[in-house]
């Protein structure tokens, strides 16, 4: 699956916490946003929860690391270290509009 046109995706937060899970994370997230996304079609805020507690008692975080896309709405959660990397994108392409190859 080959994303070619992604005008509607928005911004996201990735949560994390210092562990190998919160690395791989990140790492698999740039991954899945270079294969399925165009390049301009998103940005991502990545979280230190170590750093920034707060940001996890307002979002109500149970487990790291978790993905928040916060538009297109509604918003969804992600928790784990997004290794499926199809399922994610499945997910975080639910109602935007996406055009898929």
């Amino acid at each position: 699956m080959n994303i070619i046109n992604t005008p509607n995706i928005g911004c996201g937060s990735l949560l994390l916490g210092y562990s190998p899970q919160a690395y791989k994370a990140i790492r698999n997230l740039h991954w899945l946003c270079n294969e399925y996304l165009c390049e301009q079609a998103y940005h991502i805020e990545v979280i230190d929860l170590c750093c920034e507690p707060e940001k996890g008692d307002s979002e109500k975080i149970v487990a790291t690391p978790t993905l928040i896309r916060e538009a297109p709405r509604p918003r969804l959660r992600v928790i784990g270290d997004l290794a499926n990397a199809e399922r994610v994108a499945e997910l975080l392409l639910q109602h935007s509009g996406c055009e898929e190859d």
